[in-house]
């Protein structure tokens, strides 16, 4: 063979492996970004609720709970707290404390609180991390929030946003738009959403919205049961299909995951397996997964 076309294959076979392995890392980077964990006051079916922040003459009793759902796969509790106007930090080490209770109603130690940015003195939100030991308890955690007594912050409401980092076999939510990024009318927008832990996860509840420019959240009823805009039913892979928007602009989709109704189940369907048909595992516990991305009309 000639010594140039030999060169010229190498060459391809070389630049064509070092496309695969970009494609591959990335695929890998896309999948082990941290879940969101939905807390209760950040609904992904409705605008997230901002809690008022009341006078407390009680230094000892906690005057807002944000409560979330903490499953046995995690290793790491990301926690932010965003405050509606900006609060001085120094203010914000007077006057507030903060504590994360357990499903036992142990306190679990914190680290340190950090604001959006220390070099403007002051900021919109605060957040703090808690790294879980080997034997903690699942269940319903909570974030306190204490006023110091006789302090006053009327108009400043909070909401909360908890995530998490798992082991390395974790519930992981993956979610992408079938039709692009950038979406023309009247094409539909097709979304997808895949769940899984060590294997595909069906039966689960997934829903989600869409929010549109003018701030209307539009539902979005995801199926696995093998009908349009579905593929293959209890396969892990949900679909749901929108057909009904018009106006130009930015659309944030967010999408929810969960085994409220004890009905999800780790599925070997629709994958290649050897030796035949294998049984279906129920997952067992409750978990809450959430993701978000963006679409532009």
């Amino acid at each position: 063979m000639n010594k140039k076309i030999l060169l010229a294959i190498i060459i391809i076979l070389i630049f064509t492996a070092g496309i695969f392995i970009w494609e591959y890392k990335s695929k890998i980077k896309k999948n082990t970004l941290p879940n969101k964990i939905s807390s209760s006051n950040n609904s992904p079916t409705a605008p997230p609720i901002n809690k008022p922040i009341p006078t407390n003459n009680n230094s000892d009793k906690a005057y807002l709970e944000f409560p979330f759902l903490v499953d046995s796969t995690l290793t790491q509790l990301d926690c932010l707290l965003m405050f509606s106007k900006e609060i001085d930090i120094n203010d914000f080490k007077n006057d507030f404390k903060i504590k994360v209770i357990d499903t036992n109603g142990i306190e679990q130690p914190l680290s340190s609180i950090y604001p959006s940015d220390l070099s403007k003195g002051n900021a919109g939100y605060y957040g703090f991390k808690v790294n879980l030991a080997d034997d903690y308890v699942s269940g319903i955690w909570k974030v306190l929030v204490f006023l110091k007594s006789g302090k006053h912050y009327d108009d400043v409401k909070i909401t909360s946003d908890i995530s998490g980092k798992g082991k390395f076999i974790s519930y992981a939510l993956s979610i992408e738009n079938m039709t692009g990024n950038i979406v023309q009318y009247p094409s539909p927008i097709l979304v997808n959403a895949v769940l899984q832990k060590d294997l595909p996860i069906a039966g689960a509840k997934v829903y989600g919205t869409i929010k549109s420019p003018d701030g209307t959240i539009i539902p979005l009823l995801f199926r696995d049961d093998g009908k349009a805009p579905d593929y293959m039913p209890n396969d892990g892979s949900y679909a749901a299909i929108l057909n009904d928007y018009s106006l130009n602009g930015t659309y944030k989709v967010e999408v929810s995951a969960d085994n409220s109704n004890n009905t999800a189940f780790l599925t070997y369907n629709g994958l290649m397996t050897e030796g035949g048909y294998l049984s279906d595992k129920p997952v067992g516990e409750n978990f809450e997964r959430r993701q978000f991305f963006y679409i532009l009309l």
